[in-house]
């Protein structure tokens, strides 16, 4: 969480004009030291993260994400899911659309990260009435609190995100958590997120809790079978590199070798009922 933070101040505070991060409070939510940190690195060591495949990545992830969560504003959601969270500051960034739309986002993560970005917002940002926070571990076998603040708006459009969490659960748990979301989420949902593609590092995101992370095949029409057997449509699909390609262009050519380890994927719930979950 802290070092993708660090890196979106970075590239916001330090890249070039078209090469920005657009998350520029990403700073307000780190401690002194870790600014400081950043300071150093954008001013000194700047050619050396260019040089690394995760950072133009990064820009475009954040870019590409920012996309989503403006665009469920535009389409008039009831609500925005962040699930996750982490160091996110789209409820900041965007609360004025938030607030005049009567959007509420629910933000969350596990137990202490929530309660420390919790505790880091309100200070750094102000209470947002738009905005509460709940602990989840999706490597649980089943969520009753999110099932009944979802329950409690099932009747309206929702936007479930997670950016960058897929890798660190279980295959099991994520399959149960897509089958959990159609179950309590009206028609016409929305569930953005991205995944690990079978062919990048077989670690990465194992745990004692994940023997097993969640991954896919990077096959657009495998990865519509596969989530249309749970219930969701898929609506856009995105290799990692592909995505780099067309939102950091310019940082993606300094970057040896691309970063290809993800796929993003954006889908809706459709109206069919499912096997239960």
């Amino acid at each position: 969480m802290v070092r993708v933070s660090q890196l979106r101040a970075i590239q916001a505070r330090y890249e070039e004009p078209d090469c920005r991060n657009p998350d520029d409070a990403a700073e307000r939510l780190l401690p002194f030291a870790h600014r400081c940190s950043c300071m150093v690195r954008g001013r000194l060591f700047m050619g050396r993260m260019r040089a690394q495949p995760f950072y133009p990545f990064l820009l475009a992830r954040t870019r590409y994400y920012d996309r989503v969560f403006l665009d469920a504003i535009e389409a008039g959601v009831g609500s925005i899911v962040n699930i996750g969270c982490g160091s996110d500051t789209r409820a900041e960034r965007f609360r004025l659309g938030l607030t005049q739309r009567g959007i509420q986002v629910l933000e969350c993560d596990q137990a202490e990260a929530v309660e420390v970005k919790r505790r880091v917002a309100t200070r750094s940002f102000g209470q947002n009435t738009q905005l509460s926070y709940q602990a989840i571990d999706l490597n649980d076998e089943d969520w009753p609190a999110l099932r009944k603040w979802l329950d409690a708006k099932r009747f309206s459009k929702v936007l479930v995100m997670l950016e960058g969490v897929s890798p660190y659960v279980g295959t099991h748990s994520f399959e149960s958590f897509l089958y959990f979301l159609h179950a309590h989420l009206a028609a016409g949902s929305l569930l953005v997120y991205d995944f690990k593609h079978d062919a990048a590092p077989r670690d990465f995101g194992r745990s004692a809790r994940t023997q097993q992370p969640f991954r896919l095949r990077a096959d657009r029409d495998a990865v519509a079978a596969f989530h249309a057997l749970r219930g969701w449509q898929l609506e856009a699909y995105e290799t990692s590199i592909e995505l780099t390609q067309r939102l950091a262009a310019r940082l993606a050519s300094l970057a040896r070798p691309a970063f290809d380890e993800d796929c993003l994927i954006r889908l809706s719930r459709a109206g069919r009922k499912v096997q239960p979950w």
